[in-house]
């Protein structure tokens, strides 16, 4: 019976690692590309990595816009963005963080960004290409602000991105511009400190 059930639970397995199509992935980056997905195309990107912080209310390592733990100690997260292509230059994304630590009574989701990119010159592919990309993460609850899961204040940032695509090589340049205000009246992971505007 134990047997039946390993060659079941083996056949499953094999099934489920058939049925998917090949995709293309790339490595997350902390920069983007003036390149667009294409009209009518989605995107997801998910993966998951671990922070630890010894300094409240410092953003840490990590220079994803949105991605930011403020808090103490560790954090396991998983960052997530669909993006939809609205025409071949254009496209809009949605993000979220879902954090498995640190928990408490507050939602783990965190970081929810609008964003839309436009592409506004070159192709994307080959070349020069030039695009800016606006967003906005919506405001955490002040519990997520004082664990250093996001700030309860509207965030926004503006990024001017240069790209330039030969053959086999791609240099990406990301000038942003974001502005981060919290709620003062609750610290950010147990720190009052003032804030800083990032210039990433």
């Amino acid at each position: 019976m134990r047997l039946f059930s390993l060659i079941q639970y083996a056949l499953l397995i094999l099934v489920l690692t058939g049925l998917p199509r090949p995709v293309y992935a790339f490595e997350p980056l902390n920069t983007d590309d003036a390149g667009t997905i294409g009209k009518s195309v989605n995107q997801i990107e998910q993966y998951f990595y671990v922070l630890h912080n010894n300094t409240p209310g410092n953003p840490g390592s990590v220079a994803t816009p949105g991605e930011e733990f403020r808090g103490l100690g560790n954090a396991k997260a998983f960052p997530f963005t669909y993006t939809h292509g609205l025409s071949d230059t254009t496209e809009i994304a949605f993000a979220t963080t879902y954090y498995a630590t640190p928990r408490g009574s507050y939602s783990p989701f965190s970081n929810n960004i609008v964003s839309f990119k436009w592409r506004f010159w070159g192709d994307g592919q080959t070349g020069l290409g030039m695009a800016i990309k606006p967003a906005i993460t919506l405001p955490a609850s002040t519990s997520q602000q004082v664990q250093g899961l996001g700030l309860a204040k509207t965030n926004y940032e503006l990024n001017y991105i240069l790209s330039y695509y030969w053959e086999r090589i791609q240099v990406h340049t990301n000038i942003s511009y974001a502005r981060n205000p919290y709620n003062t009246n609750y610290p950010i992971s147990g720190t009052y400190s003032p804030y800083q505007i990032n210039l990433v």
